[in-house]
């Protein structure tokens, strides 16, 4: 017998599931028929008790599912990627009409139900971006704000495209020394020391004296390892790229981890 809690806004109810099927015989029949019969019975009970054995399993995965929605439990700033916490990565800038400075309920909303908060700086006044971090840690102190960066395209604002374009030695090239990239610029040769120095201190040149207070680290996106990620470009070339990746990552948390003891988080994306 199958218990099953089913939980509701009214009332919570049980059911009882049987995993026994019953089946009604024909009188008996010649011997032939008899056998015929015997026979399809057989092949009808089989079946229906095939499907009586997943309609079990199927209640059973979906009793297992919460049904009620609860609170969020507590979050703690010691481990970011533990199961008892929460992040919310925001992609936006505060160009969008429904999220500026002003008009504040999304920095309510965003302060009050998460431990740490990840966005994009504005891409032609990064500035604004610095005062989203001082509206968000007014509303909750302990809130940790990190910004989005590329890493194969960097920090995404119009003053750091300028100055990626004006280095084109910093830009990551195929076997044949092509420049690699796609529309909204060139890839970075993360293998090169200075660049990576570069990306890692963009935020911090942003929040200049304001980073020790309203900083608290870096969400680098693109940090995956594919063997194709540089187009046109060997295997042994690809594997250095990701290397220089996770070279950037581990500077990256020297960085803000002596900052403030900020973190660095990633996506493999």
């Amino acid at each position: 017998m199958l218990e099953c809690l089913v939980l509701t806004k009214k009332k919570t109810k049980k059911l009882f599931l049987s995993e026994e099927v019953h089946f009604v015989h024909t009188p008996t029949l010649s011997s032939l028929e008899t056998n015929t019969h015997k026979q399809q019975t057989t092949k009808h009970e089989m079946a229906t008790t095939q499907i009586m054995r997943v309609v079990v399993t199927v209640l059973v995965l979906l009793c297992s599912l919460p049904l009620v929605v609860v609170a969020l439990p507590p979050h703690g700033w010691d481990c970011v990627t533990c199961a008892n916490n929460s992040m919310l990565a925001g992609n936006w800038a505060i160009r969008s009409p429904w999220m500026n400075n002003t008009d504040l309920w999304w920095a309510e909303s965003i302060a009050n139900s998460y431990a740490a908060v990840a966005l994009n700086m504005d891409t032609f006044d990064p500035s604004l971006t610095v005062e989203q971090a001082r509206i968000l840690k007014k509303i909750n102190p302990k809130i940790k704000f990190l910004v989005y960066q590329n890493t194969q395209l960097g920090p995404l604002t119009q003053d750091a495209d300028q100055t990626i374009k004006q280095h084109p030695e910093w830009w990551c090239r195929d076997d044949a020394g092509n420049p690699i990239g796609t529309r909204q610029g060139n890839f970075l040769n993360l293998s090169l020391p200075e660049v990576r120095a570069w990306y890692n201190n963009y935020p911090l040149t942003v929040f200049g004296d304001d980073a020790a207070a309203l900083l608290d680290g870096i969400f680098n996106d693109g940090m995956g390892y594919a063997p194709n990620s540089l187009v046109n470009t060997n295997l042994a070339r690809n594997d250095q790229y990701f290397a220089a990746k996770m070279k950037l990552g581990d500077e990256a948390r020297a960085i803000y981890g002596g900052l403030n003891g900020g973190e660095v988080c990633w996506s493999a994306g």
